[in-house]
């Protein structure tokens, strides 16, 4: 039976530590003594069979002579020896493991057959196995720390997991002097405990109130995207991964254990699960201060305020850019005191103080602390001549303990004594070098609190013919055809009623005309072959008269038959098109292995070799995905007319992504499709053309 919460292995009551040796300076010493050292107040065991004591703690020589019950096992065995210990466990009714062996031999190959028979073992078992190769775990509320070489970390209220040893080790080492932590684990390489569990345990843990992590790979996609869209309404979750750039993702390529998952879907997965994902290290380390140490702001508007004219400027801009709104905080009567500051006749400005001593800003922190229009409050402190930092800042620390709103600080191009530091840290007050991670980490802050404020997605149903549209799937699939195009895949479009412009099959030229002239201009003619796959690219014209119909058909059916003569042509399909100004949108899924099928969206620029920007949704779809993802890619104005939104044209394109949504989640066997162009005119969408990729035999 599956463990229902890890709270037995963060807070074990007794802790069994196995290794081959005992003696002062080895693995299972330095996890004993740490272990003490940590203040554990629960039983330790150590298992050895060359000591009687570890850490002046009696030992036990082997398994089998383990007389008390215990919680946890820590290994600090190799990889080939845990087999062994595993299955005497096992039978000891010891489920929870931590894992701290290392590898021993250089062939990768060898440590995967091992991995995988831990692996093995560990699900025959069901026991939950943190590693291998894992650095431990701590936890400073109850005393735990079962690590080798983990940084001692100050308690606090941040709860850190990774997948990587060497990170882990890493940023604690550099957050250790900032920053407090309820717990950190190593994950290491085993699968047997998921980031979406711990993410989970971590969402209602009383000691947490940031969720942090480094991630390369989530074991099942669409487990962690409900456990993150639910723990993300409770505490934010900051997420770093690598591979996020181009480059970064080439590097990834090379990684030793080969990152999985593609940088657009993670992406994608952060944006809709409401989880921040900062760029880099330091900018991880900078949400977390801010995260960890203040309340959200529940608004837009900023105050700014410093001792700097060009510093003001700079973080009015700054802020500007990130869509924050500037407040006016009054001046005092003192005219010399403060200066406002705006940027091209703007309200955006910031507040600066020119006297030296503390009374003008206890002065406008008292009205930050009373404007109730302010929401988040910046101050940027330079180093200035003859300013001591040591002198000023205990004042300013006092009076902005008063103020209940989110307050950062910034002190650009100075760096703080230890006791400054501890001061601002004591507080609870978040501090940078840099003006761009103080901004950065407001922008966070505020984008945190809307997700936090949006209701949970909604999902739509869309009517649908499902017999029929078995019946389409299974009959191609067993003729061979995988690829439905054309004529072929007017049925499955119309099983879910999606606008499709009306398709006729002409032989001639002049049947060609004669269905154009009754479906009405403009119509657009294509060429009909069951071997248009050959040619490489579908051959198509749009016609407005008569006239053009049997020119277009000439040109297709003819210029097909000069460069392919082997290709069988059975015509031109005539269809119904919209004029040729008209918006043309493009809507392709395909299936992501890991998390299911990908959405993306994007709007015909009219200009060839222009880059189109794409919108990016994982499905299911909701209402508020559809709706955002048009308004967010560029060309989402050239919908609308000037100065208003047209909501029923948008309205049909909404519906248009839903139902091609609800088409790829009933259809499992379908890899990828696309829906291009799809035509947005001033009264409804059209699609003109679409196409299918099926998979062969069963999925």
């Amino acid at each position: 039976m599956r463990f229902t919460s890890l709270d037995p292995l963060f807070a074990p009551h007794s802790i069994a530590v196995i290794g081959d040796s005992g003696h002062e300076g080895g693995i299972v010493w330095t996890v004993v003594k740490r272990m003490v050292t940590a203040g554990f107040k629960g039983q330790i065991v150590p298992v050895v069979p060359d000591c009687r004591e570890v850490w002046g703690i009696r030992s036990c020589k082997d398994l089998a002579s383990l007389a008390a019950k215990v919680d946890v096992a820590v290994i600090c065995l190799a990889l080939s020896d845990i087999e062994s210990v595993l299955v005497e466990l096992g039978h000891k009714g010891i489920r929870l493991l931590v894992c701290l062996a290392l590898a021993e031999t250089e062939i990768q190959a060898d440590e995967l057959v091992d991995e995988q028979r831990i692996a093995a073992l560990a699900h025959d078992w069901d026991m939950i196995v943190v590693g291998p190769k894992s650095l431990g775990l701590v936890n400073t509320v109850e005393g735990v720390n079962a690590s080798v070489c983990l940084p001692r970390v100050r308690p606090g209220t941040i709860a850190f997991f990774s997948q990587s040893a060497s990170l882990t080790q890493g940023i604690l080492d550099m957050a250790q002097d900032d920053l407090g932590f309820s717990k950190c684990i190593s994950l290491g390489k085993g699968d047997r405990i998921s980031e979406s569990e711990i993410m989970t345990f971590l969402g209602d843990d009383p000691e947490t109130s940031v969720i942090a992590g480094y991630m390369e790979a989530a074991g099942d996609g669409p487990h962690f995207l409900r456990a993150a869209q639910d723990v993300t309404k409770k505490k934010p979750v900051i997420i770093v991964r690598p591979g996020n750039t181009p480059r970064g993702a080439t590097a990834a390529l090379f990684h030793r254990d080969s990152m999985l998952g593609f940088a657009r879907t993670y992406t994608t997965v952060f944006k809709q699960t409401g989880i921040l994902n900062p760029p880099d290290i330091p900018s991880f380390l900078a949400l977390l201060q801010g995260f960890s140490r203040q309340p959200l702001p529940h608004g837009n508007n900023v105050a700014i305020l410093t001792n700097s004219t060009y510093w003001g400027t700079l973080a009015a801009n700054a802020a500007a850019v990130c869509g924050f709104d500037l407040c006016d905080i009054q001046g005092q009567p003192e005219h010399d005191t403060l200066e406002k500051m705006s940027e091209s006749g703007t309200r955006h400005h910031a507040v600066c103080i020119q006297d030296e001593g503390t009374l003008a800003w206890q002065r406008v922190f008292d009205q930050v602390r009373d404007n109730a229009q302010i929401h988040a409050l910046l101050v940027i402190i330079a180093p200035l001549p003859g300013m001591d930092m040591e002198v000023i800042l205990p004042s300013l620390v006092k009076c902005l303990g008063s103020i209940r709103k989110t307050v950062v600080i910034c002190t650009p191009q100075g760096d703080l004594t230890p006791q400054c530091r501890q001061m601002l840290t004591s507080h609870s007050l978040p501090w940078y070098h840099e003006l761009q991670q103080a901004i950065d980490t407001l922008c966070a802050m505020r984008d945190y609190f809307q997700w936090q404020q949006k209701p949970y997605p909604v999902e739509v149903c869309y009517r649908r013919d499902r017999p029929r549209i078995r019946q389409i799937i299974e009959e191609a699939r067993r003729a061979g055809t995988l690829t439905l195009q054309g004529m072929e895949i007017q049925p499955l479009l119309m099983a879910y009623e999606l606008p499709v412009g009306e398709m006729k099959l002409a032989r001639t030229a002049k049947s060609a005309a004669k269905m154009a002239r009754k479906m009405g201009f403009p119509v657009e003619l294509k060429l009909a072959s069951p071997q248009w796959e050959r040619i490489g690219a579908l051959q198509r014209l749009y016609v407005e008269d008569n006239k053009g119909v049997y020119d277009a058909f000439w040109e297709i059916t003819e210029g097909v038959r000069r460069m392919w003569p082997e290709v069988c042509i059975s015509g031109c399909l005539v269809q119904k098109t919209v004029a040729s100004t008209t918006q043309a949108v493009c809507i392709r899924i395909v299936r992501d292995p890991q998390f299911g099928p990908l959405l993306s969206l994007c709007f015909d620029s009219g200009v060839e070799g222009r880059e189109r920007k794409a919108g990016y949704r994982l499905l299911p779809l909701s209402l508020e995905d559809a709706h955002d993802i048009i308004r967010e890619v560029w060309a989402g104005p050239r919908l609308g007319d000037a100065g208003e939104e047209p909501s029923a044209r948008l309205a049909s394109l909404e519906d248009v992504l839903l139902t091609v949504s609800q088409l790829a989640m009933d259809c499992p066997e379908v890899i990828e499709l696309e829906v291009c162009p799809v035509y947005v005119d001033h009264h409804a969408a059209m699609i003109n053309d679409a196409r299918v990729v099926l998979t062969p035999g069963d999925f």
